[in-house]
């Protein structure tokens, strides 16, 4: 037990602590009364004996131990169905790697915008600049 300790990060007591505790405990056990239940530590599993009083057991677990368990489980099952639907995301919107993939017909749609696109652009520079030459030059 003590190996465990060090192996943990804890620093066992030193000789004269432990001589203590050990001479309390003699006298604690020593003034306990005669019809004192006796504890037991369950090593190997006492099939319905391990759930008696007054037995400590090493399956036994503390609500707040089962309830972490519980939600570990529950966090694990909400990172799963996450996975999947960030995969169905990226399957439904044809993305792969960051880079959006278009159908052809998609395609053929952005680049007529382009064009049309450019085409205003530049019907827009040759209006700005007629009204210009007009309101200057008198065209």
């Amino acid at each position: 037990v003590i190996d465990e300790c060090r192996q943990f990060g804890f620093v066992p007591v030193g000789a004269t602590v432990n001589a203590i505790a050990k001479e309390a405990l003699s006298e604690l056990k020593d003034s306990l009364p005669a019809d004192a239940p006796t504890w037991t530590y369950e090593v190997d599993t006492i099939k319905g004996g391990g759930q008696e009083d007054y037995v400590i057991s090493s399956k036994r677990r503390t609500y707040a131990e089962y309830e972490r368990t519980s939600l570990l489980q529950d966090q694990m099952a909400l990172m799963a169905k996450v996975a999947e639907m960030e995969s169905m995301m990226k399957v439904d919107a044809l993305v792969s790697d960051d880079k959006v993939v278009y159908t052809q017909s998609e395609a053929d749609r952005i680049t007529a915008a382009l064009a049309l696109s450019s085409l205003s652009i530049v019907l827009w520079g040759v209006a700005i600049l007629y009204l210009l030459a007009k309101k200057l030059c008198g065209i």
